[in-house]
């Protein structure tokens, strides 16, 4: 197959794991800087990168939105790509694949700093890439996750980091988290208990998994407490009137990439 030099490049496989694909795009003059966007449960991972067209033209960025089937080794589970580790599959890495797959195939030569958002379970794997490999992310925008990881080193992963460097091999870099642009971004009105209470009964379920809080916005809120005590800057914003909605956060999204491009240019 022949990769377009601009433009949407269809769904392709993952040249080093061929159960998972992405859906890119190549602006008309691109500047080098990749944005990583990341689906929610739904996996519309196509859909999540066509909200993003028009931005990526505008500023010369490249998209790559990956798609992380459910039912990867277990046809009932959906969650398998949220916490980056899941019966010896390595989601980071893949990602990390991809990006390199994307650079070959059409010639680019990509800054190795990713603007990096993911929506809703997506947001989950965003800010636990963003945890493990801070040196690959410029920029994280975290929107609406139901679970997060916290910065506590008494609690194992993923409800915390205290076993990091046995899951991914080395421990978690805190200066270099301090280093990178960090967005939150939630609705006013997302409640979600219901949908994001982890029970016994579910694979990922482990002592501590409900302790960040009841709700998505008490979760959110209780990692921008922990990022903050760890010496991070967040930005935190509440979009009024909207529940557990993508759409609304794009613009905010692109004008917070828009605020770390032009500080770093």
């Amino acid at each position: 197959m022949k990769y377009p030099r601009s433009g949407r490049i269809p769904g392709t496989a993952c040249s080093k794991d061929q159960r998972f694909s992405h859906f890119s795009f190549i602006p008309s003059h691109p500047s080098g800087r990749v944005a990583v966007l990341v689906h929610g449960s739904d996996r519309a991972a196509e859909s999540l990168r066509e909200l993003f067209l028009d931005w990526a033209e505008t500023t010369g960025t490249t998209l790559l939105a990956p798609l992380f089937p459910a039912g990867i080794g277990n046809p009932a589970d959906g969650d398998n790509y949220k916490s980056l580790e899941y019966e010896g599959i390595r989601f980071d890495r893949v990602l990390i694949d991809m990006l390199d797959d994307l650079a070959g195939w059409v010639e680019l030569e990509f800054d190795p700093e990713v603007l990096l958002f993911g929506f809703s379970g997506g947001a989950q794997f965003a800010h636990r890439f963003f945890l493990v490999h801070p040196q690959r992310v410029l920029a994280v925008s975290i929107g609406a996750p139901g679970n997060v990881t916290l910065l506590d080193r008494a609690r194992d992963w993923w409800v915390g980091i205290g076993n990091a460097s046995t899951v991914f091999g080395h421990d978690i870099d805190l200066e270099s988290l301090a280093a990178v642009s960090v967005q939150t971004v939630i609705g006013g009105n997302d409640d979600g208990r219901d949908v994001i209470a982890v029970t016994p009964e579910q694979s990922r379920w482990m002592p501590g998994a409900n302790d960040a809080g009841a709700t998505r916005g008490d979760r959110i809120a209780s990692l921008q407490n922990n990022y903050r005590r760890a010496g991070m800057d967040v930005k935190e914003v509440v979009i009024d009137s909207v529940s557990h909605q993508l759409a609304p956060m794009v613009t905010h999204v692109q004008g917070f990439f828009d605020s770390v491009l032009q500080r770093t240019t």
